[in-house]
């Protein structure tokens, strides 16, 4: 066996030591040299003896190492048929993605239904119900009484159950749409008094529809008497002379619906419009290039916002889309002589002769 002087085989393992000792029995070679050997074939002792007979040429293993070090990285790329055609027919080389909306679903409130009880249970719970009834008679008793003290010295509970209106608290009675709209307006102009703002006098529905005929846009405002930011932007955003002219303005196309999230039909919409912030304003309007009929979200306004940016914003919404509705809207002014022909042609056919009926 070589000789061991110049290198310290103790840090080799077990393995790689009888590995040496294997290659250094065929070779004979000496040990620093050995080791060197060993350890460019990855300490494979056939690998070894083949290099030490036949002479060592380039090493594959190296080779594919520097090679990988050489070669940039490149990032993966996943692409479908429809992008390929879309890139080799642009001239501008690879389109950016457009960004689709949220689609703006059409609400109906839906009425609650109240179930009976059955008669034996409304035997079994005529007591408890009696007690409850009683109970509520006495409280409202206490509540007209206390009503005459003044409010320093009115016991908290019964202020609270007195205040109605816009500061309501929950359980409000649900209404047809068009009376919670007059309800919302009603109890707006008490709290912030009279103002100029157009809110549509119908359910969300019906605005929701009279956006999409008239191809305008509809601005969604919903509040939560409970939020502590609700008057401030009620009072110093919505208010804002600049906002209100904006809204008023004809040449925008703004159909403006308020909700009250106390309410049935407001909380369904702040609930399907991922309303997740107070207060909540959303533009909705028609996107023909996402279908011919879709109505769809393309603004989301939560939290305050001041007048200047919360008009800013609304503005280039508008402006982005305001050239799909201008260019159905024209579709639509063109193709009304046709249709009108139709209509009159159908008018002028006589009516369909009716066969007499034979007697039996």
């Amino acid at each position: 066996m070589a000789s061991n002087a110049g290198i310290d085989i103790g840090h080799l393992s077990a393995d790689q030591q009888a590995a040496l000792e294997q290659y250094t029995q065929v070779t004979a070679q000496d040990t620093k040299e050995a080791v060197a050997l060993l350890e460019r074939s990855q300490w494979n002792v056939q690998i070894a003896i083949a290099k030490f007979f036949d002479g060592e040429g380039p090493d594959p293993v190296a080779e594919a190492v520097a090679a990988q070090s050489q070669i940039p990285h490149r990032p993966s790329r996943h692409e479908n048929l429809q992008e390929s055609l879309l890139e080799s027919s642009s001239p501008y080389g690879r389109p950016r993605p457009r960004e689709r909306p949220d689609p703006a679903p059409r609400i109906v409130p839906q009425p609650t239904t109240t179930r009976r009880t059955p008669f034996l249970l409304a035997i079994i719970f005529a007591p408890f119900n009696f007690g409850y009834r009683a109970v509520s008679a006495l409280f409202r008793t206490f509540v007209y009484i206390f009503a005459f003290l003044p409010p320093s010295i009115r016991p908290r509970a019964i202020t609270t159950s007195m205040t109605t209106g816009f500061r309501g608290s929950k359980g409000r009675r649900m209404l047809m749409p068009p009376d919670t709209a007059a309800r919302f307006r009603r109890e707006f102009e008490e709290e912030y008094g009279s103002n100029a703002l157009p809110f549509h006098e119908g359910g969300f529905a019906q605005a929701l529809d009279l956006a999409k005929r008239d191809l305008k846009f509809l601005l969604i405002v919903l509040v939560s008497p409970e939020h502590d930011n609700t008057e401030s932007f009620l009072r110093d955003t919505l208010l804002a002379p600049e906002v209100v002219n904006f809204i008023n303005d004809p040449a925008n196309n703004i159909v403006l619906w308020g909700g009250n999230v106390l309410d049935s039909e407001a909380y369904q919409v702040a609930a399907e419009y991922n309303c997740t912030k107070f207060p909540f304003s959303c533009l909705v309007c028609l996107t023909p290039k996402e279908g011919s009929t879709r109505m769809s979200i393309i603004k989301r306004l939560a939290g305050p916002l001041s007048p200047t940016t919360y008009l800013a914003e609304i503005q280039t919404a508008i402006n982005k889309y305001a050239p799909d509705l201008v260019a159905v809207r024209a579709e639509r002014t063109a193709q009304q002589p046709v249709i009108a022909s139709v209509q009159d042609k159908e008018k002028r056919q006589p009516p369909p002769l009716q066969k007499a009926r034979r007697e039996p």
